[in-house]
């Protein structure tokens, strides 16, 4: 394997008409298992009021970001449904009581932009101290990204897109060039 391509052979052709089973593409693996909690999760969240949903996800973000974001890889490295799950729940708050960030958008953009320097910050003093780490700052489940991904997110709701043929065109393709970019149909596709 080669940066991380991998041989196109029979069994690897098998295991990408099955991806769920195999986890060939995590990403597809992992909605698809949320997907089968959504109405578990849609319950919580309507069942919830807003004081007991907000510690459920405050729980959430400590035990599965904070954490998770001090290299505790007690779950394991494999799995990241805990992840899409916790920001499933956020996605649900933020819709259900309208949370819309900074009323001003340029705050929300600024916080995202903050957040990103504090990242590149702390990779270079971790890389300076002789203490550098990805898994404490770089990743999905990680708290600082998980911030500026919030922030981008209400940044892009105060934004009003009209629909676009182009854009409802690129986005029609999206998953189609995933699955064929991801993995093992990479060196067809560049010989």
């Amino acid at each position: 394997m080669v940066m991380g391509i991998e041989a196109v052979t029979p069994k690897s052709i098998i295991r990408m008409f099955f991806p769920v089973l195999s986890y060939e593409y995590w990403f597809i693996s992992v909605y698809l298992v949320l997907a089968i909690f959504f109405p578990v999760l849609n319950w919580i969240v309507n069942i919830l009021d807003k004081q007991r949903l907000q510690f459920l996800l405050l729980s959430l973000l400590i035990v599965f970001e904070v954490i998770l974001s001090m290299h505790v890889e007690w779950l394991g490295s494999g799995s990241a449904i805990h992840m899409f799950i916790v920001m499933y729940l956020v996605g649900a708050y933020i819709n259900k009581y309208e949370v819309r960030g900074f009323k001003k958008n340029r705050y929300n953009i600024l916080a995202g932009i903050v957040g990103a320097i504090v990242l590149c910050v702390s990779a270079v003093v971790m890389n300076a101290i002789g203490k550098y780490t990805l898994f404490f700052i770089w990743g999905q489940h990680k708290i600082i990204p998980v911030i500026i991904a919030i922030f981008m997110l209400f940044s892009f709701m105060r934004i009003d897109i009209k629909p676009n043929k182009l854009v409802l065109n690129c986005a029609s393709s999206v998953f189609g060039v995933y699955l064929l970019h991801y993995g093992r149909m990479l060196p067809i596709i560049i010989n």
